[in-house]
């Protein structure tokens, strides 16, 4: 994997300032994202420490999901953390027809969903495809979007998704609440549900609730080598 590259083997303080490190050698960062990270995302220990340390940045993290078991997503979110994933691989198989008919259902999703992520490698065919389908991108009724504009459409289209939910709801017809009805039986009780208290000790784990961003905090860069981590601001030495 090379120099700076995060695995499992590392402890949380280890973990935290290799990736500080890398952080810190980019003026002007404004979010990660993996690709070689397919059992380090399965790991929801080292993925809340990943989260825990963009969301005191304030960056946004993309899921390219190398693995279906990952779970960057679900503590991105449990820890406010703005994401995307994945939707579309342009080229596990590099014969470029076969790019090609990636990235129509990569086109066919955004024009669906007002949003979606493709990922690919640096190949020859890929780039080769890519050269002669971006610039004419905009006659398929798409376009390219940083990051950073992705997210703000997927919460735009989050809410207005919600707001038709809402509307339908408000507006159907009354139905037979019995059906419907939360009884004992179906309540999910504190013995069975799942905290992020259950995922990962707390010795372990600073919980979104007690996290605060440097805007809040009026801060920089929180974390030093033999500073532990928690939810307040950490003093640089």
């Amino acid at each position: 994997l090379g120099e700076g590259a995060l695995t499992p083997q590392l402890s949380r303080e280890e973990f935290l300032s290799t990736l500080a490190a890398a952080l810190d050698s980019l003026p002007g960062v404004r979010g990660a994202n993996n690709h070689m990270g397919s059992e380090l995302t399965q790991r929801r220990q080292q993925m809340a420490w990943l989260m825990q340390e963009l969301r005191w940045r304030e960056l946004y993290f993309v899921d390219s999901r190398t693995s279906d078991g990952t779970v960057a997503a679900l503590v991105a979110e449990q820890f406010r953390v703005p994401n995307l994933s994945r939707q579309v691989f342009l080229d596990n198989d590099r014969d470029i027809q076969k790019i090609e008919e990636r990235f129509a259902v990569l086109v066919a999703l955004a024009k669906t969903r007002g949003v979606a992520v493709g990922i690919g490698h640096p190949y020859p065919e890929t780039i080769e495809y890519l050269s002669a389908a971006l610039p004419r991108l905009e006659e398929r009724g798409v376009r390219l979007a940083f990051v950073s504009e992705a997210l703000t459409l997927q919460e735009r289209a989050l809410a207005t998704c919600q707001a038709e939910e809402l509307e339908t709801l408000v507006n159907s017809e009354p139905t037979d609440t019995s059906e419907t009805l939360v009884t004992p039986e179906t309540l999910v009780t504190p013995e069975t549900l799942v905290t992020p208290e259950t995922l990962v000790t707390p010795e372990t784990l600073v919980t979104p609730e007690t996290l605060v961003t440097p805007a809040q905090a009026g801060v920089q860069r929180p974390y030093n080598k033999t500073s532990k981590v928690t939810g307040f601001p950490r003093s640089r030495e």
